[in-house]
This record gives C-alpha cells, structure tokens and sequence, in this order.
C-alpha cells in the first residue's frame, strides 16, 4: 500500500495553481477496474496517485494492454480534480508505464517499456516483492557499462583525473582497520559511488558517463537494502586498488579483467 510520502518526490510535471487540491467526497467505492485505491489528501496530490497507480501496474494488478478507468471514474476514486490525474497520467507516460491517447482510455505499457532506472519505479518494485528478478539485468548491465568505461578510463584518464581516484582509494583503504562495530556501511558507499563515477569520467563518453549516473541511483539504493559487511570491505577496497593501479599505467585489459571480477563478486552477493 502506497506512503503517505511518495516515492515519486521529484518531477516537473506540475498541476496548475489552485488545481492539486482534494476534492469533496464522493460516493465511489474506490474500486477502479478490479483495483482498490486510496483517496488522497494533502501535498501535490499527482504523485500519491501516479505511486498508487504505478504499484498497481507493477505488482500484475493491471496487466499490459488493460486500460485504465477513465479520468472522471480516476479523480471519483482518488477524490481529486481531473487536472490532477492528468498530471498523474502524463508522469506515468514519462515513466513508460502508460500510453496516452486523445480521446480514449490511457492503456498499461508492456514490462520492456517501464523505466527501470528511476528511483521510485525500483521502490515500487522492492516494495510489492519484485526486486529479484531485476537484480540479474541491473548487475548485468553493470558489467557491460563499467567494463567499457575502465577500458576508455585507462586510455584516457587525465593526470587530474588519476589523482581524484587516488585520493578516493586512499580515503577508502583507511576503512579496512575500522573495527566492526565502528563501520558505518554509507561510508563505504559513498565513496564507492565516487570512485565508480570518476572512472566514467575519466572514459570521456558523456553519454556513457550519463547513464552510469542515473544506474548510480539504482546502486544506491541497493546497497541501503544490502549494506556492506566489515568483513567484505577488504576484498572490495582491495578491488578498487587495483582497478587503479593498472588505469594510472595505461593498462586497459587489466583494469577491465579486475572490473570484471569485482562487479561479478558484487552480483554473487546477492545469490547467497
């Protein structure tokens, strides 16, 4: 069941003024095509009902290809204007999770068009207990995206951009000797994030660099689910370490090699 705060707190999809309001109470019974939904009440109103709409969508409630309850039955269940579930609508056409055609019934997208990548549609996903099957694509993906960047970083890498992943790796060797009950894992991601975003930087592909950042946010939030332990802050220090070593001498094959090996140590955690 959909928060009180949504997951989908970012978008520039706005509802004129005077519009992202509730509206009075009606007598619907808050059932729309099979699906029961809660009336919302307070805030930008488009996003409880895009986060409610969106986990009915993800968890197979509505499957693709059905349509959608129209937008007066929508604003009925939700007890809001009709401005606000067109504002709602077209964010879940931004997330491709809809189609929206003039003058008919908006329509659930296939599973292949949903972006996977923005934050909330991921949260949706943990939360109605459809993570795993994501889990192979999105390490999969890394392991071609980071494969490819190391390579380009290697060959590329400035003398400015050596010397910002040197002093990352300095910063993170220190938190091999913290003690364990002393760890803070967001310590280590944080400055995993960095280190895995210099390096495509450094690959000089913007497009490249582009789509590494908006997977980061997906890692992100990976790793707040499946922190990492103080015992396995070695291996993956050592990791980056090393991934540096042969990028600061030209050696792209190398670099890619243990890239290669550290992504797939990263994806087995989540098989044990």
């Amino acid at each position: 069941m959909a928060s009180d705060e949504s997951v989908f707190s970012v978008t520039s999809i706005d509802v004129p003024a005077g519009e992202d309001h509730a509206q009075p109470a009606l007598p619907v019974a808050g059932m729309s095509a099979g699906v029961a939904y809660r009336r919302v009440a307070s805030g930008r109103l488009h996003l409880p009902v895009v986060e409610q709409i969106a986990e009915s969508i993800i968890s197979g409630q509505l499957a693709p290809g059905s349509e959608l309850p129209s937008e007066q039955e929508l604003g009925q269940s939700f007890g809001v204007s009709r401005t606000v579930i067109r504002a709602a609508l077209a964010l879940l056409e931004t997330l491709g999770l809809v189609d929206i055609s003039h003058g008919k019934r908006s329509t659930v997208r296939a599973e292949a068009e949903w972006d996977f990548l923005n934050p909330g549609v991921l949260e949706i996903h943990i939360r109605v207990g459809r993570l795993m099957p994501l889990i192979d694509d999105i390490f999969y993906t890394r392991l071609v995206l980071e494969v490819a960047a190391v390579e380009e970083a290697a060959k590329k890498a400035s003398p400015e951009a050596l010397r910002a992943l040197k002093e990352v790796c300095a910063a993170m060797d220190q938190l091999i000797d913290i003690p364990p009950d002393k760890f803070v894992p967001r310590t280590f991601h944080s400055g995993d994030t960095r280190f895995h975003q210099l390096l495509a930087d450094a690959s000089g592909s913007r497009v490249l660099r582009r789509t590494l950042l908006n997977l980061s946010q997906v890692i992100q939030k990976l790793a707040e689910l499946r922190p990492l332990r103080s015992e396995e802050v070695e291996i993956a220090v050592t990791a980056h370490r090393r991934i540096y070593e042969c990028v600061s001498v030209g050696d792209a094959a190398g670099a890619a090699q243990i890239m290669r090996e550290h992504i797939r140590w990263a994806w087995e955690r989540w098989h044990r």
